[in-house]
């Protein structure tokens, strides 16, 4: 599974990136997002709904959480996913720099 993963990953990162919902075969479009207040910060999530285990995607330092939309949608169908954008990616509210990362762990823990 993972020699999969890896190969999704490598073609998917030598393409363009998905900015907008898309169709997945074996369930609809992402069928949730939404936000999550931490005090004065303000975090977005999407969310995959399936039957699965819960599988939570937390993207790299300079990702945001549709990145990965393409394992989402050949590696993980039937998973319940939710998928976080952090303090100062894709749609979550900014936060003055720098960004250490112990705070992202502090994020995960709300």
């Amino acid at each position: 599974m993972l020699f999969t993963i890896s190969r999704i990953f490598r073609r998917m990162m030598s393409s363009t990136p998905t900015s907008h919902f898309i169709s997945l075969p074996n369930r609809p479009i992402v069928q949730e997002n939404g936000e999550i207040s931490q005090g004065t910060l303000t975090l977005h999530y999407w969310e995959w709904k399936g039957h699965q285990p819960t599988i939570l995607i937390c993207p790299g330092a300079t990702l945001h959480g549709r990145c990965y939309d393409r394992i989402i949608n050949e590696v993980l169908s039937g998973f319940h996913v939710i998928s976080l954008d952090f303090r100062g990616h894709g749609q979550s509210q900014k936060h003055p720099l720098p960004y250490p990362f112990p705070w992202f762990g502090g994020d995960l823990s709300q």
